[in-house]
């Protein structure tokens, strides 16, 4: 008895995959500040984070303990979750939902 196999490969999903995972690999997600925000904005932000001694302003961190709260680092944990199944799975316009998902998580933790 001879068996024989035939065995389909998928190209199109392996192109989408890889795709959406460099996507992943190439790409950031910035919580905070957008770059386009105003200056003076950074500046208020740069001296509540890190204080300024020499005018006897004293730190108030607003980001770095957000970031670390137990509930926004899971909103994170679960939307990277996702990102990387969708990117996995090729799907590539849902990988980038559920990074700006990620991004809305961690700003919505500053805010609280």
């Amino acid at each position: 008895m001879q068996l024989t196999f035939n065995i389909t490969e998928n190209t199109d999903l392996m192109t989408k995959r890889l795709e959406a995972l460099d996507y992943l690999r190439t790409h950031e997600i910035e919580i905070g500040l957008l770059p386009s925000a105003p200056a003076q904005t950074h500046y208020i932000l740069a001296i509540q984070e890190h204080g300024a001694p020499i005018t006897g302003i004293p730190s108030r961190p607003v980001v770095g303990p957000a970031l670390d709260s137990a509930d926004t680092k899971s909103a994170l944990s679960a939307e990277f979750e996702k990102a990387v199944s969708y990117a996995h799975e090729g799907d590539l316009p849902s990988a980038i939902a559920s990074l700006e998902a990620a991004g809305q998580a961690g700003a919505d933790g500053i805010r609280a």
